[in-house]
């Protein structure tokens, strides 16, 4: 019960900025807070899927200068909803009226997904993603999407949807109005199959959008073309739009006048909208020209009045079309798409406390690795795991395993698990767990916040602590409480802003600022640096900065030449530096998952992807592992009978 009011507090705190920027977008005086009131849960019958999720708000009365959520504009709603998880905002679906009557719909149609959350409710309403349906097949999700299609349907919902989707088996159960795109044309019969099954099943198309590479297929392939202007004059298409930079054939231009029910017709250029019999479109009634000016030798002036006269033919009552320039051109964020809210790293901690466990666990490891690097605990301080982790369910069948391992050396070695969510990047790539915890570029970077905390709660629940990368200087913040060690990446040793946080934060970490900092040797692309020369070396010059002289070697990147098979080597050399007597390395580091080396994600997305096998570095397999555990708590013994005389 308090756990779930703190909850509802931190979403209330969530959304005040949000709604303080609508409530002055319709010029309303903004709020100092939103309190019970505002969000109150009425009280729903025990039946409702959302009714146990969280326990009912008392409401207050509030005064009548203050309108409610439930006063808004449907409009607005959707903008707040956008702000919050699928799974946040069904909790909280019975705080406003315009969210009521499809809560239920909505929990019901995303449960068979099987997802570990639902969508964002704008994923669902009012336009369905159809990306998120993918087969089904099923006559009990086929009905269940009909139900909740049926309703999308009554309330002026849409289902949005491209070539590329499968839908011949569930076109049938989605919504009567479709918004459409095709843009890359692999399979032409595929496409025309496409747009028969959407014929066949009388489907209105609100909008379909033709982009640039579909029309440079028309202009080259006749067939393209011949299928394209059948499917112009037979579909129902309230509003046409064509790609800016497409180059539309004469022939498609030509038909375009029978186009059924066209009421809104968005062309490339001005030498388009001649080619278009616009006085013989009878439904027609708003025309844009994107590129009225570009590469047109005539003055605007002369243009202007070309396309004036060519509308004053037809019954065209909306005109746009793009000045010279534009004088409205944006200044600021020219190379941002986009914002999207963070949920506040309280609000994580408030949904996923740490157990009594977790917080043992962490304590210990921290005491533990203080110790060892200080010199009062002569073990091996071991970082073994993943490169990167991006499957849940095999993370914690490696933890497990590695808990049993721990216990098995905990007289030589200490062991913390990595667990690396972001990927640092020198090109593209995927970014990691919390940027795109799906492996599908949509960044649901809330969603991965609540997954790699959860991960790293069940981790330390089973007395097993965990470490991670610095790798920006916002995820500590929703992490730092449950990590026992962490390190700063090659590319950020020297940004000012990692030195301050590695001062702040409350763990050792691999870097100048932390009194329990460390240099990790991890060679570079000039060659390994693990051995005995290299490690006197940094030893001397940190000796004369008079900085802690002790090391942690990571048998991977730079050392292993980027061959996870190398990694066996250096962790001999390591060894046997460690049986010499060698007390300047007290610590190593390892990438390591339960099958070696590492794959390429599938064009077919994350469900096809090997169990147990790295998406980034690559690395040694669980086998392997145990070996390389076994050859350094022998070092150590090794090292411990030659420091104490035999009595």
């Amino acid at each position: 019960m308090q756990t779930q009011a703190l909850v509802f507090q931190a979403l209330q705190q969530q959304m005040l900025g949000q709604v303080n920027s609508l409530r002055k977008r319709l010029q309303m005086q903004p709020l100092d807070s939103i309190d019970s009131s505002l969000l109150s849960l009425p009280a729903v019958p025990e039946t409702a899927v959302c009714s146990s999720s969280m326990d009912t708000v008392p409401s207050e009365t509030e005064p009548p200068s203050r309108p409610t959520l439930e006063s808004m504009p449907p409009e607005i709603l959707d903008q707040i909803a956008s702000c919050v998880s699928g799974q946040d905002i069904l909790r909280l679906c019975h705080a406003v009226r315009y969210f009521k009557y499809i809560s239920k719909a909505m929990f019901d149609f995303a449960l068979p997904l099987q997802m570990q959350q639902p969508p964002r409710p704008v994923e669902l309403w009012p336009r369905l993603n159809v990306r998120y349906i993918g087969k089904w097949t099923r006559t009990g999700q086929l009905r269940q999407l009909g139900i909740y299609s049926r309703i999308l349907s009554q309330h002026g919902g849409y289902a949005s949807l491209d070539d590329s989707c499968r839908v011949a088996g569930i076109v049938g159960a989605l919504p009567a109005s479709l918004e459409v795109w095709v843009d890359n044309v692999k399979r032409l019969h595929a496409t025309d199959d496409f747009f028969s099954t959407i014929f066949n099943t009388k489907k209105d198309i609100r909008k379909l959008t033709l982009g640039s590479d579909f029309f440079s297929r028309c202009n080259s392939d006749q067939q393209t073309l011949k299928m394209t202007t059948k499917w112009l004059t037979k579909l129902s298409i309230r509003e046409l739009r064509f790609a800016r930079s497409a180059w539309v054939s004469g022939q498609i231009l030509g038909v375009l006048h029978l186009t059924p029910m066209l009421s809104s017709l968005h062309l490339p250029g001005l030498r388009d909208c001649l080619g278009v019999a616009l006085s013989e479109c009878k439904s027609l009634r708003k025309l844009s020209v994107s590129k009225l000016f570009e590469g047109m030798k005539k003055s605007p002036e002369e243009l202007i009045q070309q396309l004036l006269h060519v509308v004053d033919e037809s019954k065209i009552q909306i005109l746009e079309a793009s000045p010279p320039f534009n004088k409205n051109d944006p200044v600021d964020d020219t190379r941002i798409s986009g914002y999207d809210p963070i949920i506040a790293p309280q609000m994580i901690e408030f949904e996923l406390p740490m157990t009594e466990v977790s917080k043992q666990t962490v304590v210990r490891g921290r005491r533990h690795a203080r110790n060892i690097l200080n010199g009062e605990d002569d073990r091996l301080l071991v970082v073994v795991g993943p490169c990167s982790i991006h499957d849940v369910d095999a993370a914690i069948e490696y933890a497990k395993r590695l808990t049993t391992l721990a216990e098995t050396h905990k007289d030589t070695l200490c062991f913390i698990m990595r667990t690396y969510f972001e990927k640092p990047r020198t090109t593209v790539g995927w970014k990691g767990l919390i940027n795109d915890p799906f492996i599908d570029n949509t960044y649901k970077i809330n969603h991965g916040l609540r997954v790699a905390r959860q991960l790293l709660n069940d981790i330390t629940n089973l007395g097993l602590p965990v470490g991670f990368e610095l790798l920006d200087t916002i995820s500590p913040q929703y992490f730092s409480d449950v990590v026992s060690w962490g390190a700063i990446g090659a590319r950020t040793t020297e940004c000012q802003l990692h030195r301050e946080l590695s001062s702040g934060v409350s763990f050792p970490v691999g870097f100048k600022g932390n009194d329990t900092c460390h240099v990790i040797l991890r060679g570079s692309n000039k060659g390994p640096n693990y051995e005995q020369p290299y490690v006197t070396d940094i030893v001397k010059q940190l000796t004369s900065r008079k900085e802690r002289p002790r090391v942690m070697v990571d048998a991977s990147h730079g050392n292993s030449n980027k061959n996870h098979k190398n990694q066996s080597l250096v962790i001999a050399d390591v060894a046997r530096q460690i049986s010499e007597g060698s007390t300047e390395i007290f610590g190593v580091m390892v990438e390591s998952n339960i099958h070696e080396g590492n794959q390429k994600v599938p064009a077919t997305g994350a469900k096809d992807l090997k169990y147990g096998v790295s998406i980034t570095d690559a690395c040694v397999d669980w086998e392997t592992t145990v070996l390389m555990m076994d050859v350094l708590s022998k070092a150590v013994q090794t090292r411990r009978s030659k420091a104490v005389p035999a009595v």
